[in-house]
């Protein structure tokens, strides 16, 4: 895993952290409209399906708030060891940027207004940090 892959691996999380507490929302809401429609078995009599349906909703908001929890510790732990690693990265301002977008996750376009730097030089000097960060995070 390259410098670049290594840093980007709390977005990666975090995005799908977001991506799980949307279907989560998604499944409360399930939860508490599912229709009741009935069945009629062989003998004519209807039964509802809607506690079986509930019930497998709810146990998959139970598994999905489980590995939200697991993904959110997993992210933290990451996000602090990638920022011990960004620190060892001498240069102040490359150090700062790094920071910036793989710690902050912020825009390309926001940091280069933030540190007072065009477009164009912001990308450069993030080829110029990542060289830098690869001889420190191995």
């Amino acid at each position: 895993m390259n410098a670049k892959e290594y840093l980007q691996q709390a977005y990666r999380i975090d995005v799908k952290i977001k991506d799980k507490n949307l279907e989560l929302e998604n499944l409360r809401e399930l939860s508490t409209s599912v229709s009741s429609p009935t069945i009629t078995d062989n003998g004519g009599a209807s039964k509802s399906t809607k506690p079986d349906k509930v019930g497998r909703i709810v146990g998959r908001i139970v598994d999905l708030e489980r590995e939200i929890k697991s993904e959110i510790n997993r992210y933290f732990d990451l996000k602090s060891e990638i920022n011990e690693k960004i620190n060892l990265v001498a240069d102040e301002t490359l150090q700062s940027l790094l920071f910036k977008r793989y710690i902050l996750c912020q825009s390309w376009k926001y940091i280069a207004v933030d540190m007072g730097y065009t477009y164009r030089h912001t990308l450069l000097l993030h080829s110029n940090a990542l060289k830098e960060f690869s001889k420190t995070y191995h």
